[in-house]
């Protein structure tokens, strides 16, 4: 009965590496939610260097972008992957596909986060959930593409991303430089255009500028055969204390 529940802790282990380890970010697969329920990216009109050009000006256009249901945030261990669609908050003829891979970075990296009382983004030792940043996970990009969805304003375009050093990607406990509390994600980006759209009409796109994202982490609900797992570990332990 030992060596059984030895061997069942075992592959609990090796399945759920996530409850197995302590690490800030779980190895896992998890859904990416706009922050506060209002927007993923900005591309702000203006505002800073290297420049605040939005992708796009014109009509309706908002500096704001909204993730959708099916956008996702997979971390290995080693990487992560964020990939799903956004569309624009004042124009619903505006979205695109996005395709970013990170790989786990050990060095080099500066906490940016909220500090209590600050309105702006800070190097700082603890966020104003009291979360110590250094616990948190940093990545590198090693890739990333925007691409205009078909049918959509922003066919034909696409966007090369590229990480501002001043704040790398991080992800943990608070790293949502906008949230105070929660799993979340942010990283400040720039951006160039190529392509030509093939549905614009009334807007203008723009071939560079910067932008942020900052997201909301949400594990994905363990499938049936982890949930069954799970119920058999419990088991075992009640009976383990039945037996005592």
């Amino acid at each position: 009965m030992r060596l059984t529940t030895a061997i069942s802790i075992a592959a609990c282990a090796a399945i759920l590496p996530s409850l197995a380890t302590a690490m800030p970010l779980a190895i896992d697969d998890y859904f990416a939610r706009d922050y506060n329920g209002t927007r993923s990216i900005w591309t702000p009109s203006t505002n800073g260097s290297p420049n605040g050009a939005a992708f796009v000006q014109g009509g309706t256009a908002s500096a704001l972008w909204s993730f959708s249901g099916d956008s996702t945030f997979d971390y290995d261990g080693s990487g992560a992957i964020l990939t799903g669609k956004a569309t624009n908050i004042g124009a619903a003829d505006l979205s695109f596909e996005f395709d970013l891979n990170f790989t786990v970075s050990n060095s080099g990296n500066t906490p940016y986060c909220q500090q209590a009382g600050a309105g702006n983004m800070h190097n700082c030792a603890t966020t104003t959930a009291g979360i110590d940043p250094s616990d948190w996970t940093y990545f590198n990009l090693t890739s990333a593409m925007l691409t205009g969805s078909v049918g959509s304003a922003m066919e034909g375009l696409s966007y090369t991303l590229t990480s501002v050093k001043k704040h790398n990607p991080q992800a943990g406990e608070a790293a949502n430089a906008l949230e105070t509390t929660g799993l979340g994600f942010s990283m400040w980006f720039t951006w160039d255009k190529f392509g030509t759209a093939t549905n614009a009409s009334n807007y203008t796109f723009n071939d560079s500028g910067r932008g942020d994202i900052n997201i909301d982490l949400i594990p994905t609900p363990l499938p049936a055969a982890g949930l069954l797992l799970l119920a058999g570990l419990g088991g075992l332990g009640l009976m383990r204390r039945k037996k005592a």
